[in-house]
């Protein structure tokens, strides 16, 4: 994990500040560690190819992932857009269905009261018939 946070740093350094080395020799030495008997010396060797072709490396991998970044922000905004637009639809289905209800429900009530009277008009017409067949029976 430090190491990516460390190259991370590295490539922004690099970014901000760009490295055009020839060829190179850093010496590191401290005043407090080192004793005069101990010379340690610490060579670090950058070459123009390698440095410039790793700077370029890390270069176009930062390009490609602000690509990336770029193009799933723009399709987070079209899915954002979509959501919106889909909500708006719902919102006017469910109003229209509302309306639909209302105009239901009447006529449900309506059906209801109209099966209410058929079946009585079918029992009035059963009645009606079975007096018609004893009063006929009744007169013979």
């Amino acid at each position: 994990m430090h190491t990516a946070v460390n190259m991370m740093k590295v490539c922004i350094l690099l970014l901000i500040f760009p490295i055009t080395v020839m060829a190179k020799t850093v010496e590191a030495s401290s005043l407090l560690t080192d004793q005069p008997s101990q010379n340690k010396t610490l060579f670090i060797h950058l070459t123009n190819r390698s440095s410039v072709e790793e700077i370029d490396h890390l270069q176009q991998q930062l390009n490609q992932e602000t690509i990336i970044r770029l193009s799933l922000t723009k399709q987070l905004y079209s899915l954002v857009s979509d959501v919106i637009a889909m909500k708006t639809a719902m919102a006017k289905m469910e109003s229209r269905l509302q309306k639909c209800e209302q105009l239901i429900n009447p006529a449900r009530s309506t059906n209801d009261d109209t099966e209410l009277k058929i079946s009585r008009i079918q029992r009035d017409l059963e009645n009606l018939t079975s007096d018609c067949f004893n009063a006929k029976l009744g007169k013979h």
